[in-house]
């Protein structure tokens, strides 16, 4: 299923020599989206960007719909969240009339887009962006500007690690934690295995284990790998696939058929 966006201006401008488009509209107005996948925001960065507003103004306008008498956020979370912290009572928006759908689009694909996403939160958002939309691996990549690789790397580890899930495991800044590691963990198979390594990521185990847990887990019965424009699957008897391999096998052909928007 392909979703396209179709974004018209609905509010006038205030100033009408503005070329931007944008009005200011009162802060207090102004609520959070649901669809927000930030999960962090650095709190020195954010003061520095409030002093930044306090000195210029908010440069460039947050993007906003109409929510009754409110308005909901789109776009511009760490703007709104500095123009708060900097006591400014306005803030200029471009308001926007979008669906349901579309809003959860625009918050997705501009937070992906962020230079400071972390690992957990761009996989967060990737997932939620393929349950929205439907979308497989392919068309999540050019969507968003990654690899189909990177993408299907992430949506491995958001079907097995969440933020919450890193914090309970004692990892104190889950955004910190690497890409690869998360996805070395969301590779293995046995949830002993997985607990091991988060063990180790959060201090708890000593480092020398670690090879020691993925050693002890058993390689897939099964690969699907992308070579340039060609993909490779092999699979050794897949009659004799466990069941648990045999549905992840299918949902992976499953999300390379849908890619192919057959």
């Amino acid at each position: 299923m392909k979703t396209q966006l179709n974004l018209t201006a609905r509010t006038s401008v205030r100033n009408p020599n503005t070329s931007t488009g944008a009005s200011e509209i009162p802060v207090s107005l102004v609520i959070e989206s649901p669809h927000q996948p930030r999960l962090h925001m650095a709190s020195e960065a954010l003061r520095s960007l409030a002093e930044s507003i306090e000195e210029q103004g908010v440069l460039q306008p947050i993007l906003v719909r109409q929510k009754g008498k409110k308005y909901e956020l789109l776009a511009g979370h760490r703007r709104l969240a500095a123009t708060k912290l900097a006591g400014l009572e306005r803030i200029p928006a471009i308001v926007k009339e979008v669906s349901e759908s579309e809003a959860q689009l625009i918050a997705l694909t501009e937070n992906l887009n962020r230079e400071d996403i972390s690992p957990i939160e761009e996989a967060t958002a990737l997932k939620a962006l393929q349950e929205q939309t439907g979308w497989g691996v392919r068309e999540i990549s050019r969507k968003v500007g990654r690899a189909p690789s990177t993408v299907s790397d992430a949506l491995k580890i958001s079907s097995v690690l969440t933020y919450e899930g890193l914090k309970k495991a004692g990892i104190s800044d889950p955004n910190a934690v690497p890409f690869s590691a998360l996805l070395n963990v969301a590779k293995q198979e046995k949830a002993d295995t997985r607990k091991t390594l988060l063990g180790i990521l959060a201090g708890k185990s000593a480092p020398g284990t670690t090879e020691r847990a993925v050693a002890a887990a058993p390689a897939p019965s099964w690969k699907l790998s992308e070579k340039g424009s060609r993909w490779q699957i092999s699979a050794f008897d897949p009659k004799k696939l466990p069941k648990k391999e045999k549905r992840e096998l299918k949902a992976a052909l499953e999300s390379l058929i849908a890619s192919l928007g057959v």
